[in-house]
């Protein structure tokens, strides 16, 4: 559900976000640490940008700080873009 844009939080549908993450947290926890992990500035800077999509609260502040510790230089700037090509003139990646 979604009004405007934004995602209508409900406990449901917290506990089904939980679930997912659960489920992929091998997955995750691999794309940090092992032989397949990304370089930190990297991956916060893909986690960033995918939530200026998904505009979860709780992730902005979480990969927003994570992204200013691995040395992303504009995580603001990456959570507020409009799409894309405007991440990618931030971050020349094609990851991004």
């Amino acid at each position: 559900m979604s009004t405007y844009g934004k995602k209508i939080w409900t406990a449901l549908g917290c506990l089904a976000d939980h679930k997912r993450v659960i489920s992929s947290l091998p997955k995750i926890l691999d794309a940090y640490v092992g032989p397949n992990s990304i370089e930190p500035s990297l991956n916060e800077s893909v986690m960033v940008t995918v939530n200026s999509v998904n505009s979860c609260p709780y992730c902005e502040g979480l990969h927003g700080q994570l992204a200013r510790m691995a040395g992303v230089e504009a995580p603001e700037q990456l959570h507020k873009s409009e799409s894309a090509e405007a991440c990618r003139a931030l971050v020349d990646d094609p990851a991004i």
